[in-house]
């Protein structure tokens, strides 16, 4: 048996042996550079510029795709809304819609969203004006023409928000900007030539259609009654 080692040569660290080419790289930074992935040379260029660390991109619904799933999930009222924005920006056509409202008839939701596209208007200017003209179709009454073109005596032709023309019945819809003096001071002027061109016309405040919706539609249901209308 050999003698048990004593001193500092018992606990001296095992060294491995090496031999001779890898000695230098041993005693350099190669031997605890990181590793780097192997790389084939078309890629090589790519690896080191932006394109390797380019973001990543979500996939996007095409327009009509996208109006067919707010359709088909959102509240009739906001639903409209969102495809009058679509239609009115040329992001889609009542004919991609249709497409789309066919494609998905059997799916879930595939109904209320062709009711929405039937109730989309492209000439509605926002999004209230669309909020207000579905609910008073949801609530029986007759559907309006968004931006109708009344032609007055004097070749002025204005558009009223919402029209009935057949009962010259008209709604305008006073968003807060209208509270602006200048704004008012149109808003008057235009009430004044409609009112003499024979229209009866309803105005409609922001406040009243989140508020009061049943005594707009109780207005506008007598406004209608008067002229002719019979349910």
């Amino acid at each position: 048996m050999s003698p048990i080692p004593s001193g500092s040569e018992a606990i001296a660290p095992f060294t491995p042996p090496r031999s001779e080419p890898a000695l230098a790289a041993w005693d350099t930074e190669e031997a605890i550079a990181p590793l780097t992935p192997p790389r084939s040379e078309p890629a090589l260029a790519a690896w080191d510029t932006e394109e390797a660390i380019a973001p990543l991109t979500p996939p996007r619904s095409e327009p009509a795709l996208a109006a067919w799933e707010t359709a088909a999930w959102l509240e009739p009222a906001r639903a409209v809304g969102i495809v009058d924005a679509l239609l009115g920006g040329g992001l889609t056509t009542r004919a991609a819609l249709a497409e789309v409202g066919t494609r998905f008839a059997d799916r879930p939701g595939g109904r209320r969203a062709r009711e929405v596209f039937d109730l989309a208007d492209p000439a509605a200017q926002s999004p209230p004006e669309s909020h207000l003209r579905v609910r008073l179709v949801l609530a029986g009454l007759p559907r309006p023409v968004a931006q109708h073109p009344v032609r007055l005596p004097s070749g002025l032709v204005l558009h009223p928000d919402l029209a009935w023309p057949q009962f010259r019945v008209a709604v305008e819809y006073d968003g807060r900007w209208h509270a602006d003096p200048d704004q008012l001071h149109r808003d008057r002027r235009r009430l004044n030539q409609l009112v003499l061109a024979g229209w009866t016309v309803l105005h409609v405040t922001s406040r009243r259609l989140r508020d009061d919706f049943p005594g707009i539609l109780r207005e506008v249901r007598g406004a209608l009654t008067t002229r002719g209308w019979r349910r």
